[in-house]
């Protein structure tokens, strides 16, 4: 009889241990913020996601779109702090815009982005900022190694020497005007 009052009694204090470890746990989680680097953005561009989450937590970052399609998914671990940041870049997309959406389950945060069109037909100039700079020079070079698209606009700017596509002589040529190498790009001669 001593036998079993021991079990249970030491069964009970296991369910509390239990029961206090999760309590404990529940309450060292924290909720999520979000803030974007930037509210708008061309497609092609670089975006920073960041904010604080539970520390040393995974926070998961999905794009969506005015669809409801997920364009761009990544995830990173939170540092110790809970400080988080994600690089991303904006998606081609027909969406004027996208949703940033951080965490998972009921511990989420949800920004807009907007998507600007291109308006610059100077060409060299990739990133719609009416100069044609390194930025522009970074983000075919981005292009020809596949890790971003460009739209119709952008790639028609992007083709500096004439050649009919877009590749890193675009891009060497962008970076040679940048630095004032040359003065003028083929396709203007």
């Amino acid at each position: 009889m001593k036998l079993r009052i021991v079990v249970c009694l030491q069964i009970a204090l296991l369910v509390l241990m239990i029961c206090f470890a999760a309590v404990a746990l529940a309450n060292s989680s924290s909720e999520i913020n979000l803030s974007l680097s930037k509210s708008s953005a061309l497609n092609g561009e670089s975006v920073t996601a960041s904010g604080t989450s539970t520390a040393n937590a995974w926070v998961p970052l999905k794009i969506v779109d005015d669809k409801g399609s997920i364009v761009v998914f990544d995830a990173r671990k939170a540092e110790a702090n809970g400080n988080y940041s994600i690089d991303f870049i904006v998606p081609d997309s027909d969406s004027e815009t996208l949703t940033v959406v951080v965490g998972e389950g009921d511990n989420v945060a949800v920004e807009a982005l907007t998507v600007e069109e291109q308006s610059s037909d100077l060409p060299g100039d990739v990133n719609g900022s009416e100069s044609v700079d390194i930025d522009d020079a970074l983000l075919i070079a981005q292009y020809d190694a596949q890790l971003i698209t460009l739209t119709e606009q952008q790639l028609a700017v992007a083709d500096v020497n004439g050649s009919g596509s877009v590749n890193i002589d675009d891009a060497l040529l962008i970076a040679q005007y940048d630095a004032q190498l040359i003065s003028d790009f083929p396709v203007n001669q």
